[in-house]
């Protein structure tokens, strides 16, 4: 009897600490990776592109005028959309690289491989038909763009704060030059 609840109580602790990493590690709105396991994995990635002496590029993106979806139609419909977003690009994205919700609008995405620049590149494209495909919510039909700053590994040891920096410098001049 002693050993069965035991036994019980090990299987209780192993759920519950299955469920606080989840919690830790997963975007609460959107099901996707967070920004707290984005940046472990950024670690452990960019160790195996030294090992491997292969690239890696950031893709940083946000919604462009996602204020104004959740102004005209509310937050619920705002947070449609995010899901919605997280949905569609979660289908396209390889098992290697990592997609994760940095909060609000703004998401990103890790790339790796000896075409990793290029690779970075065609994945934008893909990224911005995606988020441009209407969405149907709540009865309403949603249009939303979407901008991508890239950035590129210069070094080995460049950090993930540097990296992040250069790629939300690219993003920043994308909504610039017009968005989209």
């Amino acid at each position: 009897l002693l050993t069965k609840h035991r036994f019980q109580q090990e299987i209780t602790f192993k759920q519950s600490l299955a469920e606080s990493k989840e919690r830790a590690e997963k975007d609460h709105l959107t099901g996707i990776a967070n920004r707290c396991f984005f940046e472990s994995a950024f670690t452990i990635i960019q160790s195996k592109v030294i090992r491997r002496h292969t690239g890696l590029a950031l893709l940083l993106f946000d919604l462009d005028h996602f204020k104004e979806v959740n102004d005209t139609f509310g937050h619920h419909v705002g947070d449609q959309v995010l899901k919605c977003v997280a949905t569609r690009l979660s289908e396209f994205t390889r098992t290697e690289e990592v997609f994760a919700r940095l909060g609000g609008d703004e998401f990103v995405l890790i790339v790796t491989g000896d075409n990793s620049n290029s690779d970075a590149i065609r994945l934008a494209r893909r990224i911005l038909n995606a988020i441009r495909e209407p969405m149907q919510i709540d009865g309403k039909v949603i249009r939303i763009s979407a901008s991508i700053g890239i950035a590129a590994q210069q070094s080995q040891d460049q950090s993930i704060t540097t990296l992040l920096s250069h790629a939300d410098i690219a993003l920043y001049q994308a909504k610039n030059s017009g968005r989209s």
